[in-house]
């Protein structure tokens, strides 16, 4: 199919691109949906032309085609769009896994040192354990499982602890009704405390000297290669257009040339050469104006001879039958009484026409025979006769004899039996033809046969 470059080019470029292409199996839709500018019959054409030399693999489902680029196809697409060997189609690329969002453990107590050392070694006072007490109710456990009434107390009792062995400023006491709020600065402060602990404790991180886009010695030269191939390909493209718009050029000069000199020809110019002689065209400029004239002239004489008065002749005649001056007269006494009247009429006219044409004529000759006389006389020679009628010519040519008939012989010899002879194949009708022809010579009166020299 025929297309526009760029639409060739825009679709090749977005394949490329994207890897696969989809188009609906509608060829009357103006415009492909996801390429611009780009009519979906297109798309198809292009696609089904990639798929026939396996370019790509082509797949249809409800009312779709589906089509994915080969490896045959990439290298083809890279080298017609001049791309460089780092850019891929989005299929072959590795897919990045995005990273879970992170967030900090709230730590679940804060440790003193000398928690446990002191909880070991203090005196029992009652005695601790299931069952030294008797246990009124069910209550919730410490931490997270703890209500909020424990929850409030753990706390407090943690910031005691933690107020004396921190620093030996005053303690501050915070009085809230809400123990989720505490619970934030209490995160918050923990977030900080890992955050100043985590940037004492970095170091450094050795990075290798190769990088990511470390790229070796044979890719190097395979890379090289392919910009100095391409650059090849741009310098004959360039010079191929350079050529071309030359070309463009002179021919475009040529042409204004030659319409300059047709322009001067319609005026009526002469053109002349070197040695003031008109030039001989090999372009007649003056055929399609005596093509329009001829052309109007045979108009006009169709014209006339339409408005001519033959209006007997019939075409469905069959002439060879009838004659040319068969007339077909009506069944009606009174219309063909007057057909036969008008017959009469034009036959009279001609006779009226035949007589004047022929005087003129006999005017003219005799005129021309006067003058022949005297240019004779003038030179001294003899004058001419006069000439004869055209009667006596017809009784000079009907004075010639004819010649004598051979005598008849008398055949006396008996027929002897024919023969019978096989007809061929490729002889089938013209045994019946020349029958046909002897039946008619037959059946003719003898008063239209030619005279019996014609067959010697």
């Amino acid at each position: 199919m025929l297309m526009p470059t760029k639409n060739r080019k825009a679709i090749y470029e977005y394949l490329f691109k994207e890897g696969v292409c989809v188009a609906k199996k509608d060829y009357n839709l103006k415009t492909h949906p996801d390429i611009p500018n780009v009519t979906n019959l297109e798309v198809i054409k292009a696609c089904k032309s990639l798929a026939s030399r396996e370019y790509v693999k082509e797949q249809f489902a409800w009312r779709h085609h589906y089509w994915y680029l080969t490896n045959e196809g990439i290298d083809y697409l890279r080298e017609y769009l001049h791309l460089p060997a780092e850019i891929v189609p989005s299929t072959v690329k590795a897919k990045q896994r995005e990273p879970r969002p992170g967030f900090e453990r709230m730590p679940r107590g804060l440790k003193v040192e000398s928690d446990r050392d002191a909880y070991r070694t203090a005196e029992k006072v009652t005695e601790a354990g299931p069952g030294a007490a008797p246990v009124s109710g069910y209550r919730g456990g410490y931490g997270r499982g703890a209500g909020a009434l424990q929850r409030d107390l753990y706390f407090t009792a943690v910031m005691d602890d933690l107020g004396p062995s921190c620093s030996g400023r005053e303690k501050h006491h915070l009085e809230t009704s809400d123990a989720s709020s505490l619970f934030l600065l209490k995160g918050e402060l923990y977030r900080k405390i890992g955050e100043q602990r985590r940037k004492a404790t970095t170091t450094p991180v050795r990075t290798s000297k190769k990088s990511v886009l470390w790229i070796g010695k044979e890719e190097e030269k395979k890379i090289a290669e392919e910009k100095r191939q391409r650059e090849a390909r741009i310098r004959d493209l360039e010079k191929s257009i350079a050529q071309d718009e030359e070309q463009r050029k002179r021919m475009q000069k040529i042409l204004e040339e030659k319409s300059e000199i047709y322009a001067r020809l319609c005026q009526g110019e002469a053109i002349l050469n070197g040695d003031n002689e008109p030039v001989e065209f090999l372009v007649d400029f003056n055929a399609k104006k005596r093509d329009e004239e001829e052309q109007h002239l045979k108009d006009a004489e169709k014209a006339k001879n339409e408005e001519s008065e033959a209006v007997h002749f019939n075409p469905d005649e069959e002439q060879r039958v009838y004659g040319v001056s068969h007339v077909p007269l009506p069944v009606s006494e009174t219309k063909r009484q007057e057909q036969i009247q008008e017959l009469l009429e034009l036959s009279k006219k001609t006779e009226v026409h035949r007589a004047k044409r022929k005087h003129l004529i006999e005017e003219r000759e005799k005129k021309k025979w006067e003058q022949l006389n005297r240019i004779r006389k003038r030179k001294g020679m003899e004058e001419l006769l006069p000439r004869s009628s055209e009667g006596d010519n017809k009784g000079k040519f009907l004075d010639i004899p004819l010649p004598d008939e051979p005598p008849m012989e008398v055949c006396t010899k008996q027929p002897e039996p024919k023969k019978f002879i096989p007809v061929r194949e490729w002889d089938r009708g013209k045994v019946l033809y020349d029958r046909w022809i002897t039946k008619q010579r037959d059946e003719r009166d003898d008063e239209f046969a030619p005279p019996s020299s014609y067959f010697r």
